[in-house]
């Protein structure tokens, strides 16, 4: 299901540099998918969205031993400040920056039922005033030495909406993969109802990172 006619125009070319920067955080193989909304409510009836969660184990420095891209995540109230770091002598191709380039962003845990998502969206203070955020969801596999983020597969989530096979909000954009529109509820039951499904979320492997010991 897509929204109505009028909704149906090309997205990127409204948004700020901010979400392409967002968009070249980590460089995947193949469509990468955005959200218009985030996978949390930011402020319900003056609750916090009980979805929100905070694991200190995330906190730290994880990098790609074999590209050597860094990414640095601390707490910040609740929330994540998030850095991805490209090395200034770069290893191979994996990295999503040119050398030596560092990309700040804010991060949300949020756990649905046996899953927990990263959602990563631009900081409020890059975003210019008539600018759209977008927002990154990864499903997250996390322990004590290593942390791997799974994003939807773009190429299933086309594939599944134009077939009917998929139902939710999306809009087209000129980089030929759909963008998430559907509402933050909407949102939930769709990263729930396809949390378990393999094809939906295929592993990646330059997200997949180890804890960089302290120096």
């Amino acid at each position: 299901m897509s929204l109505p006619t009028v909704f149906r125009f090309r997205t990127l070319s409204r948004f700020s540099d901010t979400a392409l920067i967002l968009a070249a955080l980590l460089v995947l193989p193949g469509c990468w998918v955005m959200s218009i909304n985030p996978l949390y409510e930011e402020h319900l009836f003056g609750h916090s969205d009980p979805d929100l969660t905070f694991d200190q184990n995330l906190v730290g420095s994880w990098w790609q031993p074999k590209e050597g891209c860094l990414l640095k995540i601390a707490a910040a109230d609740e929330k994540y400040a998030v850095e991805y770091v490209t090395p200034k002598q770069k290893q191979g191709e994996g990295c999503a920056l040119d050398e030596g380039q560092t990309v700040r962003m804010e991060g949300r845990l949020v756990k649905l039922d046996a899953h927990r998502f990263l959602d990563v969206a631009p900081r409020s203070d890059d975003v210019c005033f008539s600018c759209l955020p977008m927002h990154q969801i990864y499903l997250m596999a996390l322990d004590k030495d290593s942390l791997t983020l799974t994003p939807i597969d773009g190429d299933w989530l086309k594939q599944g909406v134009e077939q009917n096979k998929v139902v939710v909000a999306t809009l087209p954009d000129d980089n030929d993969h759909d963008s998430l529109a559907a509402t933050t509820k909407d949102l939930k039951d769709f990263y729930r109802r396809y949390a378990d499904d393999q094809a939906a979320f295929k592993p990646v492997p330059n997200l997949a990172f180890k804890r960089k010991p302290a120096s």
